[in-house]
């Protein structure tokens, strides 16, 4: 036989012996056994490619034949594996058959702790090693105990194992890596977690391998390292609730172990070098720390004794932290992804700082406060020292995002804010941009101490200017505006200037400029003087307001086109001063509000309108108009009515080429905030019947072009229905056009698409007994409606939206249910319809349920997913059963 044909053929009897055991005779199992092992024992000597599968195919019959029809497996294979001659070759098999055992996925111990099984594994495993095997045989000893350690081995029957080649393992290059990844598994093996002694004796045997930390660094064994690590973080992470005991039970030689172990993990967090380029080990160790605490917390009495004995190893911890996040002086030394891992690595130990307060409260704030001062010395005795300062306020950075409730550490971070200004920044920009961001972490401090802007703000300013920390100081501004915006009063015409000498010497950013106009638009509020806060914002504003005037009013397309990019960063900048512009203004000119942004406004709207109409089907255009309009609506809220007809106009405009859902939103934001019945009545009720008629020519021209704004219209057009129905009674042409174009979303695959469709129909139906225009419009289309519920319930649409017509049904029948009852059975009375799978029988059921059912809906879906499931040919399957809910009543 060919060496292919044996390989098919040891897969076949592989096969068929795991998945298809139960259809041999149980008479022949004890033939098929001796078979099998015969072939398994041939294809060893021969070591082609079926040896590996007839291994697998022994290990899954002694799985199916063990405990009962094969009950000395062990020491058969043991005997069957010495006849091959070969006492190396032999071993080999042997454990490669045992080794396979566990892996088996019907391989199931008996439900007692101990087993014969596991026992016997265990004495022929210490047996070869104890004769001192060559590497490979001691490597199969170890990749069987990984193997076994799955299933119910414990920590104290491996004791033995490991006492006897545990560090001579290790020590080897051709043993370290299986033996440590068998130790991985051990340590973490969820069998041990009810026997915390055992735990402990474990612990014990794992410590002897703390040497081997200091070696492998010496001998730069990164991947060794890092192997070594996962032992002793899985070690305390899966058994912190044991070594947190320990420290606090009355017997001191477990608490030392506890302690050994824990400072184990703090060598492996402490090896030299920077993460990722010289090490990569000590990032192990976050979830250990994380793991501790919670026990450490969840400890409420001991939680102060388990501090204080901890105190030294978080000291030395946070030492290590700061000295890991530090920056290198020349970047050029990681490449972009090496930069990209550091900078995920420094955000890891800003998490851990920021967890780790909640433990240590203000001490872990006042040893940074030390650093700080430490740091500083350092670098004004050598600028070249600034990594450590610059670590220093990277940490403080996320102590300052987590300290706004507790006024103790707000005051202490107060200390530390104040001594920002007298850090020899020498220019150094990394300095001083990690003190603008710890400026901005503090924003909602500042409210509580507002006498540090008096020395903050200078070096915000100063940041302005120099564009290479404009961000973190536009940041900055921006959060202390919207965090502490009172603190910012004293300030204001200060920062005021300086914002329009920066704007205007456009140095800034399209982002930053944007970020800076929020500031703006928020100080003008502390001009008290309306006259002069009209003049302080014409002075900002005005160069920005000539300059899109320029590129827009020229009336010429393609500059409009060519200059997009520009004209989105000072639309988002007219948007941000909109949003920082929500307060009133008292001051009234010739007996109507002059608001500083209905002004903006009366400027800005024709010049939009002439941009909606050349970058109508952009996207990101009519995003960012959308954008400045709804911002100046939220903050004006009806004061914009004097500006809404021309709004609509723009929006009108915006959808004309291109259904945007973001004009959709707008639209509807408008039609619901102001009256039909007021002067804007006709104007919104003409711009709400173009939107439809847009829609209608978009969407029937193509069902799947624009899904997210075909959803977007049916949520506009239901929450109109529910609030402010007369507009759609207002356009009664369309309507029919509007019903169909829903009534064909209905069997649409998109879940989003049919479920919105399907509630504006409902809503809209429910309406019809109070608005005649909807009832007969109904009349005219709801045969076709019933059929395409029908459709959808047939298979047309994903079975979890089949629910959603039980709404459409539902409304119907509570409008008219004579109408109802005559469409259904027009509608079923067609053969195979909605399919072959349903009989006249199953139909007469369901018209039924529907027509009887006025008031309970979940009992309407149950019936609608019965239906559905019949239709598809599902019922009464076992995954139907599963998943059904059939709604029915108590009572039925």
């Amino acid at each position: 036989m060919s060496e292919p044909e044996q390989f098919l053929g040891a897969t076949f009897l592989r096969d068929k012996i795991r998945e298809h055991w139960g259809e041999l005779p149980q008479e022949r199992a004890a033939a098929l056994q001796s078979r099998v092992l015969e072939a398994t024992v041939s294809a060893q000597t021969k070591q082609g490619s079926a040896s590996r599968t007839l291994t697998e195919a022994l290990a899954a019959l002694a799985v199916q034949m063990t405990p009962d029809q094969w009950p000395d497996v062990i020491p058969d294979l043991t005997r069957t594996c010495q006849s091959l001659g070969d006492a190396r070759l032999g071993a080999k098999l042997l454990l490669s058959v045992l080794t396979e055992m566990p892996n088996e996925g019907h391989f199931r111990h008996p439900h007692t702790p101990h087993t014969l099984l596991t026992v016997s594994v265990l004495e022929l495993v210490l047996s070869l090693l104890k004769q001192g095997p060559d590497e490979q045989v001691a490597s199969r000893c170890m990749e069987l105990l990984g193997a076994w350690v799955d299933l119910d081995l414990l920590v104290t029957d491996l004791l033995p194992v490991l006492d006897l080649v545990l560090v001579p393992f290790v020590g080897s290059p051709a043993l370290i890596s299986v033996t440590l990844d068998m130790m991985d598994r051990v340590v973490s093996s969820p069998a041990n977690y009810n026997y915390p002694s055992s735990v402990l004796q474990l612990a014990v045997r794992v410590l002897t391998l703390t040497p081997f930390i200091k070696q492998f660094v010496d001998e730069k064994e990164p991947e060794s390292l890092v192997a070594l690590g996962n032992v002793f973080t899985s070690l305390v992470s899966s058994h912190s609730r044991t070594f947190v005991s320990a420290l606090t039970g009355s017997d001191e030689s477990q608490a030392d172990i506890a302690r050994r172990t824990i400072g184990a993990v703090l060598d492996l967090a402490s090896v030299p070098g920077r993460y990722p380029t010289d090490e990569t080990v000590s990032e192990l160790t976050f979830g250990v720390w994380y793991t501790l605490q919670d026990d450490i917390l969840a400890s409420d009495e001991h939680k102060e004794q388990l501090t204080e004995q901890l105190q030294p190893v978080y000291s030395a911890l946070l030492n290590v932290m700061v000295q890991k996040s530090m920056l290198p002086k020349d970047p050029s030394e990681y490449s972009p992804d090496e930069a990209e891992a550091f900078r995920r690595y420094r955000q890891d130990i800003l998490d851990f700082y920021t967890y780790t307060q909640s433990l240590l409260g203000d001490y872990i704030l006042n040893s940074f406060i030390i650093y700080l001062h430490g740091a500083m010395q350092a670098v004004r005795e050598d600028p070249s020292n600034w990594p450590a300062l610059e670590s220093v306020l990277h940490g403080l950075t996320g102590l300052g995002e987590s300290c706004d409730d507790d006024l103790v550490l707000v005051d202490s971070m107060r200390t530390v804010l104040l001594t920002l200004p007298e850090i020899p920044y020498s220019n150094n920009k990394k300095l001083m941009a990690a003190a603008l961001k710890l400026i901005d972490s503090n924003s909602a401090c500042l409210d509580l101490h507002p006498d540090c802007l008096f020395k903050l703000i200078p070096m915000l300013l100063a940041g302005l200017t120099d564009p290479d920390v404009a961000l973190y100081s536009t940041m900055a501004l921006k959060d202390i505006c919207q965090e502490a915006p009172a603190s910012m009063a004293p300030h204001a015409a200060q920062v005021l200037t300086a914002c329009k000498e920066v704007l205007q010497a456009d140095r800034l950013s399209g982002r930053e400029c944007v970020r800076l106009m929020y500031v703006v638009g928020s100080l003008l509020r502390f001009v008290t003087e309306h006259e002069e806060r009209l003049k302080v914002m014409d002075d900002i504003i005005r160069p920005f307001i000539q300059e899109f005037k320029r590129l827009v009013d020229g009336k010429d397309s393609q500059k409009v086109i060519s200059s997009k990019s520009l004209l989105v960063v000072r639309v988002n900048m007219f948007a941000s001063l909109a949003s920082a512009m929500a307060f009133d203004d008292e001051q009234s000119a010739g007996g109507q509000l002059a608001s500083p942004l209905l002004l903006l406004l009366r400027e800005l709207l024709p010049s939009l309108l002439f941009l909606a109409n050349c970058g109508s089907e952009d996207e990101v255009m009519a995003e960012c108009i959308c954008h400045f309009l709804q911002r100046s609506m939220s903050s004006l809220d009806d004061a914009m009515e004097p500006f809404v007809d021309a709004s609509l106009n723009i929006l009108s405009t915006l959808y004309s080429k291109e259904p945007h859902p973001q004009v959709l939103d707008l639209v509807r934001q408008m039609l619901l905030t102001f009256r039909l019945e007021g002067p804007l009545g006709p104007v919104m009720q003409q711009v709400f019947g173009q939107v439809c008629a847009g829609s209608v020519r978009y969407f029937s021209a193509d069902l799947g072009r624009y899904p997210e704004s075909l959803v977007k219209f049916w949520e506009v057009l239901s929450q109109l229905v529910k609030k402010r129905p007369s507009y759609l009674t207002g356009v009664p042409t369309q309507l029919g056009d509007l019903l169909l174009l829903a009534s064909a979303c209905v069997t649409l695959p998109d879940r989003r698409v049919m479920c919105s469709s399907c509630s504006f129909l409902a809503h809209l139906i429910s309406k019809a007994p109070e608005h005649q225009v909807f009832a007969s419009h109904l009349g005219t289309i709801g045969a076709q409606l019933v059929h395409q519920l029908l459709t959808a319930i047939g298979g047309a649409v994903p079975r979890d939206c089949v629910d959603h017509t039980a709404d459409v049904f539902l409304a119907m029948n509570r409008a008219n249910a004579g109408d109802l009852s005559r469409w259904l059975t027009a509608v079923l009375a067609q053969d195979d319809f909605p399919t072959r799978r349903v009989n006249d029988a199953d139909k007469k059921i369901f018209m039924k349920h529907v027509l009887h059912n006025r008031s309970n809906m979940t009992f309407l879906r149950g019936k609608v997913a019965i239906f559905s499931q019949q239709c598809r040919g599902l019922y009464g399957s076992e995954y139907a059963a599963a998943t059904l809910n059939t709604g029915d009543p108590p009572s039925v």
